[in-house]
Formats: structure tokens, sequence, C-alpha cells
């Protein structure tokens, strides 16, 4: 496998837990967006987003793959990790 297909099958896997959660929350200001911790996948009305550190530029932020997002609100946030 790629590194692309394992990062892709690992997205999908995080998706599949997420449909099972409880309740998604709604993420309405930007505020609530920067306050989210890496790995948090949410949902806008493109499709889901995850937000991490980027190994190759260093940078923080949303990504779909390894392409730079930008989340837009309102957003579902459907898995986060535990604290």
């Amino acid at each position: 496998m790629t590194p692309n297909e394992i990062w892709q099958e690992g997205f999908r896997e995080g998706v599949r837990h997420a449909k099972a959660a409880s309740k998604p929350r709604t993420i309405t200001t930007v505020e609530e967006l920067d306050a989210l911790p890496d790995h948090t996948i949410v949902r806008d009305h493109c499709g889901p987003l995850e937000r991490y550190t980027s190994a190759w530029s260093g940078k923080r932020g949303w990504y779909v793959g390894d392409n730079p997002a930008n989340p837009v609100l309102p957003a579902t946030v459907l898995w986060e990790p535990e604290a």
C-alpha cells in the first residue's frame, strides 16, 4: 500500500467510528474550530476534513488527504480524539 492508501484507509476507519458516535456537535465559530485538537474530523458542506500538523510542512491546519483545506462553517464534528 502507498502512504496515501494507508492514510485513506485510516480516514475511512475514522469516519466509520464517527458514524457510530452518539450525537455530533455543530461548530459555528472560528474560535470553536481553532480549539479542536489534531486528528479531529469535521464535515462541512463539501465533505470530511481532518485537522493535523503536516509532517511535510510542519503547519497545523485542516486537510483533505494531503491537501490543505478551509472548513466552511457551520461544520459538524464527526470525531475527535479523547483528551
